[in-house]
């Protein structure tokens, strides 16, 4: 078991960073991005960026921060690559702090309780795609009725506050509010709906 920080969950980590991480070929490619800016090669990084986005295999979360990247290049996606769904990371207030339920579309998923128990689930099989699609899912038709967020991502929620956050080649996509409010409305409902199908069947199989 083990536990990543919000800052990775939302792929918001620092190129040295992702760059030496667990050898696989995408984090080959950022060691080269590394390399090329390091000495004022902005092309030949964005090359190396552009192919994380395309391998075949690649990790979601690999595809997000490779994304910001080349964002943060003045690269943008194409009309249809901006709003495809690269992960949902569900923000659920409490008294005492917060639930973080992230779930990316590899299908794999992070839940952190606010307790500090964690269920990690990075597909051993195939037992909760079924609930882990339908996440996917109604979060990739929320998306399409949202703009996306262009400030610094805000800070986490507390209270009773719910904040579904959808990350995409073009950058976050959020809404948030009471929790009884987005479970509600007719948007955000069968994502909040999909997700706690999700995290009780992740806690069920973490228990037994």
């Amino acid at each position: 078991m083990y536990r990543l920080t919000i800052e990775a969950l939302f792929g918001e980590l620092p190129l040295e960073v992702v760059a030496s991480g667990t050898p696989t070929t995408a984090s080959r490619l950022f060691h080269e991005a590394r390399e090329s800016l390091a000495r004022g090669d902005a092309s030949a990084a964005q090359s190396a960026l552009e192919e994380i986005t395309g391998l075949r295999d690649v990790a979601s979360l690999e595809q997000i921060q490779a994304w910001r990247f080349l964002r943060q290049l003045g690269i943008r996606p194409s009309s249809s690559q901006e709003k495809a769904l690269l992960g949902v990371i569900l923000e659920i207030g409490m008294g005492t702090g917060g639930d973080v339920l992230a779930v990316y579309a590899d299908l794999t998923v992070h839940y952190y309780n606010h307790s500090g128990a964690a269920a990690i689930w990075m597909r051993p099989d195939s037992s909760l795609d079924q609930l882990t699609r339908q996440v996917v899912d109604t979060a990739a038709i929320v998306v399409q009725k949202i703009g996306p967020w262009l400030e610094p991502r805000r800070p986490a929620v507390v209270g009773d506050q719910l904040r579904i956050n959808i990350l995409t080649p073009g950058g976050l996509h959020f809404g948030e509010g009471p929790f009884e409010a987005l479970d509600r409305d007719p948007v955000a409902r069968p994502v909040v709906q999909a997700a706690t199908q999700l995290m009780l069947a992740l806690t069920a199989l973490a228990t037994a």
